[in-house]
C-alpha cells in the first residue's frame, strides 16, 4: 500500500488511537461519543426523517419503502439532511474527536452526506458486492462506494 499522502497528515497527532488506521487503511472506526449519546442522536434523526412527512414511520418497516429519502449507495445528500438538527448534533458531538486527532487544534467539520441504510439494502450488499472479497468491509454499509458494483 501506498504511504498516506495529504496536506492535513502534518497535522495529525501520531499518538491519536486513530491515526495508525488512517494512513494505512484509509479509514479508521473509533467511539466518538457514548452509547446513551448515540441512542439519543439515533432517535433525532428518527424525528428528521419522520418530519419530512411522506409516511416513513419508524416503528414501521413496511413504509420504509415509499417515502424514504432519496439515497446513493446509502448516502443521504438530499432534503437539507447536512443540517437537520440530529445530523448537526451528531457533529457538534464529534468535534472533540477532530480537535484531538488534529492536536488540539480547533477544525471545521462539514458532513454533506451520511450512511443510512435500511436492512434490505445491506442484506443486498452483503451479498452481491465486492465485499465477500473484502470481509473486514462487508459489514459497512455503504460498501458500494469502496469497489464497483456487480450484480452479476
Amino acid at each position: 500500500m501506498a504511504a498516506a499522502t495529504g496536506r492535513l497528515l502534518e497535522f495529525m497527532d501520531p499518538k491519536h488511537e486513530a491515526y495508525d488506521s488512517l494512513v494505512t487503511k484509509g479509514y479508521a472506526v473509533v467511539d466518538c461519543i457514548s452509547p446513551e449519546q448515540t441512542n439519543m442522536l439515533y432517535n433525532k434523526l428518527w424525528d428528521d426523517i419522520e418530519s419530512l412527512k411522506t409516511g416513513v414511520d419508524r416503528n414501521d418497516p413496511s413504509t420504509w419503502k415509499e417515502g424514504w429519502m432519496q439515497t446513493t449507495h446509502g448516502l443521504v445528500q438530499n432534503q437539507g439532511s447536512g443540517l437537520w438538527p440530529s445530523v448537526c448534533e451528531a457533529r457538534a458531538a464529534v468535534e472533540k474527536f477532530w480537535m484531538r486527532l488534529f492536536g488540539g487544534r480547533h477544525v471545521m467539520c462539514s458532513w454533506d452526506a451520511f450512511s443510512l441504510v435500511k436492512p434490505d439494502y445491506q442484506n443486498y450488499c452483503f451479498k452481491s458486492g465486492y465485499d465477500k472479497k473484502v470481509p473486514k468491509w462487508a459489514s459497512w454499509l455503504h460498501t458500494g462506494d469502496l469497489h464497483p458494483a456487480t450484480n452479476s
